[in-house]
């Protein structure tokens, strides 16, 4: 299989994030999923369809994915990083087969433009879905094994995050000129996704049985305590944040990005650049048959390779990576008691989720 083709089955969140009536929101996820997985194998959906969970959680009990515009750019480069906390050492062998099993602990807030790293990571890290879809998946593997059938779960969050993957949680895509020598403007394979080939998935039963357990699991997980009222300000006051027009400083960076760009003659340049891993301006959709589930294109990596040393001469990662560093610490600091005590909530679910998955883990072997 070719890891890309599920990226057409993610579903950005400010493409969701209006809908915060639950039901809403998920006549929007199945639209697109429609829309984007039809061509796909069962399997290929199902896995987006997980994805798409994911940030359909976040609608409703977390966080945005992604900023809201196209201005909104979540890029890393190369840069120095300044300490605003105690700095975290590297991690022990010993403990790299737990680390991503832990959530962003806020001494590991180090300022870091190459990583994208802001003060809200701790409190909004999108890994909680990670794992509450890896628990979910288990509950149907149980649910599948009871009514006789081989499902094998297609998801390990104790691998590796894909290399375009901001590592503290909160849902930007890197993006910089190595990156986009690789990759060109697309995501880089998902090592997490695993077991691609179900051995039962042609055989009669299977699919209507899978949709049965899962549906069983999700009924589940609603019955998880609704986030409180605190809790969802919070969360919608950080959607809010990045959701930014007429900054001088940005909106200068931006008028450089696009000089240098021109040579590039691109028709349908926006005002700014877009966000790594999202649809780029349709004349480049055309020419590189974006979402088609190919590899980037030579083209495509020119281009990309073009505006990443763009973005960093013109200012815009410098400019922008500051102002959402500035304006998410203010969050922070303005909201610290009740942010702390959201994280240990959060901390404390993801334990259990943790505890289950290892234990099912465990009886596999």
């Amino acid at each position: 299989m070719q890891t890309n083709q599920l990226d057409n089955c993610i579903i950005k969140g400010d493409e969701i994030d209006s809908a915060f009536d639950r039901q809403a929101a998920i006549k929007t996820v199945r639209r697109i999923m429609r829309q984007r997985c039809s061509n796909s194998r069962p399997w290929r959906y199902r896995v987006g369809l997980q994805l798409a969970g994911l940030v359909l959680a976040v609608v409703t009990v977390g966080g945005c994915t992604s900023v809201a515009g196209p201005e909104s750019a979540g890029v890393e480069q190369s840069g120095q990083s300044e300490p605003v906390s105690e700095p975290v050492s590297e991690p022990t062998k010993e403990a790299g087969a737990n680390a991503s099993r832990s959530l962003t602990a806020v001494s590991e807030v180090v300022k870091d433009r190459k990583k994208w790293i802001l003060p809200t990571d701790p409190y909004f890290d999108l890994r909680t879905f990670d794992y509450q879809i890896e628990h979910d998946l288990w509950e149907v593997r149980d649910c599948m094994k009871d009514a006789g059938f081989d499902y094998r779960v297609h998801i390990d969050n104790t691998r590796p995050a894909p290399e375009t993957e901001q590592p503290t949680g909160n849902g930007r895509q890197l993006f910089d000129e190595e990156i986009a020598a690789k990759y060109g403007y697309q995501l880089a394979p998902d090592p997490r996704m695993i077991n691609p080939v179900q051995p039962d998935e042609d055989v009669p039963g299977y699919q209507e049985k899978w949709d049965e357990c899962y549906g069983q699991s999700v009924v589940e997980r609603h019955k998880v305590p609704e986030p409180t009222q605190v809790e969802r300000d919070l969360q919608k006051g950080y959607q809010a944040l990045f959701r930014y027009s007429g900054v001088p400083q940005l909106d200068e960076a931006a008028a450089r990005w696009r000089e240098c760009m021109a040579p590039l003659g691109i028709v349908d340049l926006p005002a700014s650049p877009w966000i790594p891993g999202a649809r780029p301006p349709e004349s480049l959709v055309e020419a590189w048959n974006w979402g088609s589930g190919e590899p980037a294109s030579a083209d495509q990596i020119r281009v990309a390779v073009f505006d990443a040393k763009c973005r960093e001469s013109s200012g815009w990662f410098d400019e922008l990576y500051d102002y959402e560093w500035q304006i998410a610490d203010s969050f922070v600091k303005a909201h610290q008691k009740d942010l702390d005590a959201m994280k240990r909530g959060r901390d404390a679910r993801v334990a259990e989720l943790n505890e289950f998955i290892v234990a099912h883990k465990s009886g596999e072997q």
